[in-house]
Order: C-alpha cells, then structure tokens, then sequence
C-alpha cells in the first residue's frame, strides 16, 4: 500500500499525500485562502487536485488563466491548494 511522501502513514493510492500533512509542510495555499494574481497569469503553478475522497490529493502542475487553472488536457475544478513552481536548482561549477 502506497503512503503519504510526507507523514508516511497509509494512503489508498498514489502518490498522494494527507491535506494535513501538505497544510503542516508549508508553502501551499488554499484555495479558499486565495488563488494565484494576475502576476502569475499563463505560468504553470504546482496544484493539489483532490481525488476518491477527502483528505486524498494528488500533486501536478496547471496553467493559471485568470479563473481557471488548466494542463493539456484538463481544467481543474477540483483543486484544493497551489502554490508557485519552486525555482530551478543551482548547478555548481
């Protein structure tokens, strides 16, 4: 049985993580906090999309377009948290 990458208990599929745990590790936003600014308009965003049941979330990247956040082949309407894409590592040398 897959567990959350974060607390590491049981999760029904993955890779998922707990709500919980993604409120606890920082960074994520609620939806129902905020959505992404117009700064962020047509950049990719990291989301939490929920899937089976609550608290299950699986984590991908969507475009933001102003009230929709949306991939190739999707429109997400089922997302909980998001937060901006991390900034590429350093490479050394």
């Amino acid at each position: 049985m897959p567990v959350c990458k974060i607390c590491g208990q049981p999760v029904t599929a993955g890779p998922v993580y707990h709500a919980d745990c993604l409120e606890k590790s920082g960074g994520w936003i609620s939806v129902k906090d905020r959505l992404p600014d117009e700064s962020l308009l047509g950049q990719e965003v990291v989301v939490c999309i929920r899937v089976r049941r609550p608290p299950f979330l699986r984590v991908t990247t969507a475009a933001w377009w102003g009230g929709d956040l949306r991939n190739d082949k999707n429109v997400w309407r089922s997302v909980a948290y998001w937060m901006p894409l991390p900034e590429p590592p350093r490479e050394e040398g």
